[in-house]
This record gives structure tokens, sequence and C-alpha cells, in this order.
């Protein structure tokens, strides 16, 4: 008989295709190889439902990863997938001792890990990520989640999820800091303004060139860049010629986790005017290497130092000129390692079928 191994799966919509991979999710990439770190004696397996667009099994820093090769197609396709997906647990568990199930994102992963771990009362929690907390999220009405069966990213996360849906998810587990940067040196830092994300409506790009616009003509030495890619760069591009700020605002394109934090020290002000975000990773970093941040969500009810919040545009325009004016000493936010974060969830994980055990709370330590 094979040997029984202490086995946590992880569900996931979608998953890097190989190491060099690294702008695919990165703060669930940084999340689980802090797992790996934080628990050297369990085995790790990714399930990864939608991507990479192929079936075969491939090893990502050492740890298994399983492509479904769903394609994000419904229909039939769906169904299939699902029953491609329980067939795989089910021959895992023929194998080893599945001791957790972890669904990053509530949504058709959830539905399985949940499915499966009640089945065979196997510990499963579902990671509430962002967007699947809005209204509209088919699996959180389908499944009834249970609130011991959820985490919320951030408090606004946990506020919105039992606004949309009447539960409110038990346990509140941010993302931690994975590079620990030294604060920058005001003296090597231009009048530059930093975006970085998905060129995607919901990013709000076109937002951020309209606020630079604006600042522009109280500071002429402003200029900014946005790094990330999607469907919206030339329309984006288009906005910043009719501007005439295409000598001021650049887009840069998508570069690497390392690069975008070089390129972060360099500049003075992170804007992010998204409207809607679960935690943002790139703001935590940002902050946590004493880079101000105004963002139009705030995550936490509790006041990060040098994290504004901004309602509107025009909010956003006086925040911006005023931090650029009367300029702040740097000071890093004080927050806790993606270790950290790995640790909870596992204590959670392995603990959160036990009555006795509190709700819990991760947001500094």
């Amino acid at each position: 008989m094979a040997e029984q191994k202490n086995t946590i799966i992880i569900l996931i919509p979608g998953f890097a295709k190989d190491e060099q991979d690294v702008n695919c999710l990165p703060m669930q990439q940084s999340f689980i190889l802090a797992l790996k770190r934080t628990n050297p004696d369990a085995q790790l397996r990714i399930l990864a439902f939608e991507y990479p667009h192929h079936q075969q099994p491939y090893e990502w820093h050492g740890i298994p990863v399983i492509p479904l090769g769903g394609r994000n197609r419904g229909g039939l396709w769906r169904s299939l997938l699902y029953r491609k997906a329980v067939a795989v647990l089910q021959e895992i568990r023929k194998k080893e001792n599945i001791s957790g199930l972890l669904s990053i994102w509530t949504g058709f992963t959830a539905g399985v890990a949940t499915r499966f771990g009640r089945k065979y009362n196997i510990p499963h929690l579902n990671w509430i990520m962002g967007q699947d907390a809005r209204p509209g999220n088919k699996y959180a009405l389908r499944n009834n989640y249970r609130a011991d069966e959820l985490i919320a990213l951030s408090d606004s996360l946990q506020e919105r999820y039992e606004r949309s849906y009447g539960i409110r998810p038990a346990y509140v587990v941010t993302p931690g800091i994975t590079v620990m940067q030294d604060p920058p040196d005001p003296a090597q830092q231009s009048l530059r303004i930093i975006g970085a994300g998905s060129l995607i409506p919901l990013k709000r790009f076109d937002l951020f060139i309209d606020v630079i616009t604006e600042v522009r003509k109280k500071i002429p030495m402003l200029e900014a860049a946005i790094y990330g890619n999607g469907p919206l760069r030339e329309t984006l591009q288009q906005q910043i010629v009719r501007a005439g700020m295409q000598d001021v605002i650049r887009l840069e394109g998508e570069v690497s986790h390392e690069t975008l934090l070089q390129h972060m020290q360099q500049s003075r002000v992170l804007l992010h005017p998204s409207s809607f975000e679960g935690f943002s990773g790139v703001c935590l970093e940002a902050r946590s290497a004493g880079i101000p941040v105004i963002s139009y969500c705030q995550p936490m009810k509790e006041e990060m130092p040098g994290w504004y919040t901004a309602p509107d545009k025009q909010s956003m325009i006086q925040m911006l000129v005023t931090e650029l004016v009367l300029p702040q000493e740097p000071v890093p936010l004080e927050w806790h390692t993606m270790d950290d974060t790995a640790k909870e969830i596992m204590r959670i994980l392995l603990t959160h079928h036990n009555a006795s055990s509190a709700p819990a709370s991760l947001s500094t330590v």
C-alpha cells in the first residue's frame, strides 16, 4: 500500500504556465510559494481549471500542477469540467490523505471544493478575492456556503459579501509583503506618478489620464507611467494623444515584478483609480516601500498611514497636488509577510471545523 501523505490541494481558475510566467496572478504565486516554505512536510498540488489551455501535468517550483484545460467554456463543457475535476480529486484521494482543499476565488472552483469537501469530510475553504464578493456570483447563490467555509481578502470584501449574499465570512486574511524594500531616497525620486494593473475598464486608467492631465496644468514638470497590458491599450493611447500628453504619460506595457518594484522606488506617488479591489497588491507594495498611495478603494477599516482614499476625480486631483507640493517623509507601512498569511490560512484550514475555533483576522502583526 502506498504511503499516505498529507496533501493540500489548491483549486484556482488559472495559473502560471511555467516558472517564467511571473505576471500571471503574482500575488497568488507568492502565496503558494509561502505555503510551500511554511509547510515543508505537506504535499501541495495545484488544480488549474481554465488556464493553461492544455491538460499536460507539469511542475512549478517543485509543486505538481494539474491543468484541466477548461478555456472558460460554458454549457456542456462546464459540466464535463466539473466531472473531470472530481475525477482528479478522487484519484488523488485514493493515493494520498487530502488534509485540506483551498479554492482561490469563490467561483466554479469553490463549488467543486465545497461539494467534495462536504461529501468526504475534508477541511475546505474558499478565499474571496475581489469581484466574487459582488452581486451576481451565481456560484455563491448555488452552493449556499457557510460562514466558516469563507475567507475574505479584506474587511471591505467581508462587508461586501455579507451585503450581497447575507452571509458574513468568518475569516479575514489579508495578503502579505513578499519583498521587504528599503525606503526610497527622495533625492533620486522625480516628479513621477506610477500606475500599474491590467488595462481593462475596471481599473479606470482613463481616469488616471484625466487626473494627470489636470495636475500637470499646476505642476508642469510632472510625468507619469502606466505598467500593464490589456484590451484597452490602444484606446488609452488615443486618449493620451487627444489630451496632448504623449510626452508626459507613457504606457510601459507589462514588466517583471522586480522591474516594477524598481520603477516604483523612483516614483513619488502610486495612483490607483480602480473602481473595485479586494486588496490591491501593488498598493500594499508601494506603501511597504514608503511610497504614498492614492486610490478609490479602501480595503481595511483601520487607517493605513500614507494610503489615501479619494471618492471622486476632483478629490484625486487635490490629493495628488497636495502630496507633490507638500511631500511627507516616506515612511514604510509596517505589515506582515506572505509567510504569515500562509501560516494563518493553514491554521484556519486545519481547524475551521472545530466549533471552538474563533474567527480570525490577519491584517497586521
